[in-house]
């Protein structure tokens, strides 16, 4: 199974404007199962760097790219928030990292 971890995070005294964004990305992007499913939701953790978000989504057979996208253009609705910025990483069970290598799972 492959995964995509995204972890953001958003000054503090931003966190109005970035809670309307939220709820505003919800109308605009409703989950879409033909890609994979969420697994976290916007966890938020309060740090002194401000506040985090972190989000695991699974992704589909050949769905991989069609996600990423979608990703980057909701992440992309919080770009004009002061000081927001993101991660987007693509995670990989040990199945699928050894079959890179042309090794199997026993």
């Amino acid at each position: 199974m492959v995964y995509i971890v995204t972890n953001s995070i958003f000054p503090s005294h931003r966190a109005p404007e970035a809670g309307k964004k939220f709820l505003e990305q919800l109308k605009k992007y409703a989950e879409d199962e033909s890609l994979g499913e969420t697994l976290v939701n916007a966890a938020v953790k309060t740090t002194t760097c401000g506040i985090r978000v972190l989000n695991v989504t699974t992704v589909k057979k050949g769905k991989l790219e069609e996600s990423l996208t979608r990703g980057n253009k909701i992440l992309a609705m919080y770009n004009e928030i002061e000081g927001f910025e993101y991660t987007m990483e693509v995670w990989q069970e040990p199945a699928e990292a050894l079959a890179t290598l042309g090794l199997k799972m026993p």
